[in-house]
């Protein structure tokens, strides 16, 4: 019954592991170091392209700017949630504000 069957896998097995050739297993060899090599100069393309993107001045502005508009837009919106949180029914407005100023670095980088 079953230890036949383990016997027949087994001999199975060897049989398909002797099959091999020294020239199939050097294709197979082959065939995944040019697989490496290919994903190796994918990988470098692809990061080179990126490193330009990064260096153009066009990108370097876009960050500049994005940095500017986040800044403005999370000054006014702390400035406008502190004077909101002031009023004796908003405690959670109060609550929000000691949350996203934790360790007093947004008032402090913003001079609020």
């Amino acid at each position: 019954g079953e230890e036949q069957a383990d016997v027949a896998m087994q001999e199975r097995r060897r049989r398909e592991w002797s099959g091999r050739t020294a020239a199939s297993e050097k294709k197979l060899r082959a065939m995944v170091a040019m697989s490496q090599e290919k994903r190796v100069n994918r990988i470098k393309k692809q990061a080179e392209r990126i490193e330009r993107e990064l260096n153009k001045d066009s990108y370097k502005r876009m960050i500049v700017r994005f940095n500017e508009v986040f800044n403005s837009n999370l000054g006014e919106f702390m400035t406008q949630l502190m004077s909101d949180a002031d009023g004796r029914y908003h405690t959670h407005l109060s609550n929000l504000c000691t949350r996203l100023d934790y360790n007093g670095f947004v008032t402090q980088s913003m001079g609020l």
